[in-house]
C-alpha cells in the first residue's frame, strides 16, 4: 500500500496524477477516473493540491502496465481509499 496526495486531477478528461510520499523512488503515479468509481468515490468532491496546499491524501496500490505498440511502462494507482487527516 502506498501514501500520497491528489496532485492534479481534470473531470473532464478523466485522468490525474498522485504525488506520493516517496518521492525519492517513484515519479507521479497515474490515475484513472474509472478506479475513483471502482473504489465508490465521487469524483467531484476530490481536493486538488492549490496555493501550497496538499491535494485529497489518498492510499492505493500499485499496477504496472507495458503499452504493447511503444514498450513504454507506465505506473497506474488501483485501489484508492480516502485518507482521513
Amino acid at each position: 500500500m502506498e501514501y500520497g496526495n491528489l496532485k492534479w486531477f481534470d473531470v473532464a478528461r478523466g485522468f490525474g496524477f498522485i504525488e506520493p510520499d516517496n518521492k525519492e523512488e517513484k515519479e507521479e503515479v497515474f490515475v484513472h477516473a474509472s478506479e475513483f468509481t471502482r473504489s465508490g468515490i465521487n469524483i467531484n468532491t476530490l481536493k486538488v493540491a492549490r496555493h501550497g496546499r496538499p491535494g485529497q491524501r489518498l492510499s492505493y496500490d500499485l499496477e504496472t502496465k507495458t503499452n504493447k505498440k511503444t514498450g513504454k511502462t507506465q505506473i497506474f494507482a488501483i485501489k484508492l481509499r480516502l485518507v482521513e487527516e
